[in-house]
């Protein structure tokens, strides 16, 4: 009897262990590394096709042979700060979002939010600031402006004005659009000056509510007009790719816009379609609304001002 009692106990262990492992590997997590690999793979076998220097194809044909052998595991980012982050796991070949903010001194989570000790794609990806985009206006105090793993304030919070970019942006032109809006309301009527009633010298005009008392008609004209604002969550104009023109029209409406994500608008560069052409096998699939690599700049060329510095933009019969 007790033999048999061993034997079933030894049995139900055994299915329990098999069962585990079975569950381990197929989570997405694993899915998304082996992609990566087969990937890298591809791109390394390409780029041995086009050399021709013996050192460096023996040099490619070493990096194919590891991707090869490496099998899907667990990524821990240990911070100096001693927490403990998960999320290369999944975004394995995510780029580093600049020089200055090196993934292994700052982690994920200090812009992005979330709960960075877990697997699960909607646990992980719970209270995240904004969605996947920490830049945007309404977020980046808790992001941009929150404070560092060493416990220093970011870009707000600083006893120098001028590293207080959080503070500043939110006020500027570029995200008010203060000197389109003064003149159009000018023209319309809206405003007869341009003195705000009551305001004492010495105030400052922000602070006031908005609608002003007795302009019924201001807060329709904020939400028409904003709404074309592109560091305010406004719409940004994107090219339709082909693909998109194969969908349905229906489908095809959704790629007619961006939506404008705060800092992100310059500091991440992006292509006419605002499609992701990195390395990070998760964010495939997604066509728009994304830089072209999770990389943040200060070289900001022209051509990402023209996105939203341009004479089609804004639509005059809305404004």
């Amino acid at each position: 009897m007790e033999k048999r009692l061993f034997l079933l106990t030894s049995l139900l262990l055994l299915l329990m262990v098999i069962l585990t492992v079975k569950l381990e590997s197929t989570k997405d997590w694993t899915k998304y590394q082996e992609k990566y690999f087969t990937q890298q793979i591809a791109h390394l076998k390409a780029k041995l096709g086009y050399s021709k220097d013996a050192e460096g194809q023996k040099k490619i044909q070493q990096e194919i042979a590891s991707y090869e052998n490496r099998k899907p595991e667990i990524i821990n980012l240990v911070l100096p700060n001693g927490n403990v982050e998960r999320c290369k796991t999944c975004h394995i070949g995510i780029e580093e979002i600049s020089d200055s903010h090196p993934s292994n001194t700052f982690g994920c989570a200090v812009c992005h939010g979330g709960n960075p000790l877990s697997l699960d794609k909607e646990t992980a990806h719970s209270q995240m600031n904004g969605e996947g985009h920490p830049g945007s206006l309404d977020v980046v105090t808790l992001s941009c402006g929150g404070t560092g793993v060493d416990g220093v304030s970011c870009h707000s919070g600083n006893q120098e004005t001028e590293k207080n970019e959080v503070d500043l942006v939110k006020t500027s032109i570029m995200s008010t659009k203060a000197g389109e809006l003064s003149f159009i309301r000018i023209m319309l009527g809206i405003d007869k000056t341009k003195d705000v009633p009551d305001l004492v010298k010495g105030q400052s005009a922000f602070l006031f509510s908005n609608p002003l008392q007795g302009r019924p008609k201001e807060d329709v004209f904020q939400k028409d007009c904003l709404s074309q604002c592109h560091q305010s969550g406004g719409n940004i104009p994107t090219f339709v790719t082909q693909n998109d023109k194969n969908q349905s029209s229906a489908q095809n409406s959704t790629h007619d816009n961006a939506k404008g994500n705060g800092c992100e608008v310059c500091h991440v560069l992006t292509n006419p379609t605002h499609e992701y052409e990195g390395d990070d096998v998760t964010l495939e699939g997604i066509t728009n609304g994304r830089g072209m690599t999770h990389r943040l700049t200060t070289e900001i060329p022209y051509m990402q001002c023209n996105q939203c510095h341009n004479q089609g933009t804004h639509d005059p019969l809305n404004m």
